[in-house]
């Protein structure tokens, strides 16, 4: 309620535009984008500090840093932009692919997209990697380009991750708060830059 007049502004610029809502499509939900957004913005700008604890931190937060809050939301616009640019070309290159000969491949694609981008994956990425996701997926969408010619090895490098990555879904099994460890979340990360 403090910035209403922010949240309306930022409701009214961000994500606009024709090539966005092509590549958006039917796979993202554009409301709930938005709404992600500007909560991941009001996040980065008033939290990444701590919570405040007091009526006065809290007042102190907003005097301090809510001139920043629109310079964030649009900061975190131009790297969703680009993760749905990457997403959009991986997506057509996945419908290229043969069910029969690339099912592996394919199934390991959407698993790695559905890991990085999910309902409320712009506020719940750690600060850090979010700021890494556009290279996950320009790496993701090389991958795809050179899938024809490097297919035995993409193989094998899929088996290797898959590999590490069942290790950690097991303890998270066993242990289902191993996942708020810093030490897991630094695992998790440290796969997708296998």
């Amino acid at each position: 309620l403090e910035l209403a007049t922010q949240t309306k502004y930022l409701r009214k610029e961000l994500l606009k535009g024709n090539d966005l809502q092509l590549q958006l499509s039917a796979e993202y939900d554009r409301q709930g984008l938005l709404d992600d957004l500007i909560a991941a913005a009001f996040n980065h700008t008033f939290f990444d500090y701590g919570l405040p604890f007091t009526q006065q931190d809290f007042r102190q937060r907003l005097e301090q840093h809510s001139a920043k809050l629109v310079a964030k939301a649009v900061e975190l616009e131009k790297l969703l932009r680009t993760i749905v640019a990457h997403d959009y070309k991986i997506r057509q290159a996945l419908l290229k692919l043969d069910n029969r000969s690339m099912a592996a491949v394919k199934k390991d694609v959407e698993q790695q997209r559905a890991a990085l981008v999910y309902s409320g994956f712009i506020y719940q990425t750690p600060v850090a990697n979010f700021y890494d996701l556009p290279r996950y997926f320009s790496s993701l969408a090389i991958r795809m380009e050179r899938l024809q010619s490097q297919l035995q090895k993409d193989l094998l490098h899929t088996a290797e991750l898959h590999e590490l990555t069942q290790r950690l879904l097991e303890l998270e099994k066993e242990n289902p708060a191993i996942e708020l460890l810093p030490a897991a979340v630094e695992y998790r990360w440290m796969l997708e830059e296998y």
